[in-house]
């Protein structure tokens, strides 16, 4: 668990730690939410796209967050900032404050923005069309 023993460790050090060999990279970690189970995906859409707050949803957004960064999902869709948030905030579970400061941004209110950013095109490829369905539901007019 990273937030114990590896609770220090930069983000950017712990990123490589977390790949996966190119062969595994896609494949879920355990943890992260079926698609069969709609509750699970209801908690990270309203999160992600709408208002729900994190800590009444932490515990579907860590498998994510760890299933993407072990694989490539991250590649390409999110920024340094965006990887950092998820290390530092979800994985290692540092308090909004700190992860703030260390990112450089205002608050508290910019990390949870910058959060529910990074999250919103992995709920998308994770969950596919029966997400797209939830999201239209929980926060309708954001488009894909």
């Amino acid at each position: 668990q990273l937030a114990e023993t590896l609770q220090d460790l930069e983000p950017e050090l712990v990123l490589p730690l977390l790949r996966r060999a190119p062969g595994e990279a896609d494949r879920p970690v355990p943890g992260l939410i079926p698609l069969d189970d709609i509750d699970g995906w209801r908690e990270l859409v309203a999160f992600a796209f709408a208002a729900r707050g994190y800590e009444d949803s932490a515990a579907v957004i860590r498998p994510l967050a760890l299933t993407a960064l072990a694989g490539q999902a991250a590649d390409g869709q999110l920024g340094e900032a965006q990887c950092a948030l998820l290390v530092r905030r979800v994985l290692q579970r540092h308090g909004w404050s700190a992860s703030a400061r260390l990112l450089g941004l205002t608050g508290k209110g910019a990390a949870r923005a910058l959060l529910r950013e990074a999250l919103q095109p992995l709920v998308r490829q994770y969950g596919g069309a029966p997400v797209e369905t939830l999201i239209d539901a929980l926060a309708p007019g954001v488009a894909g």
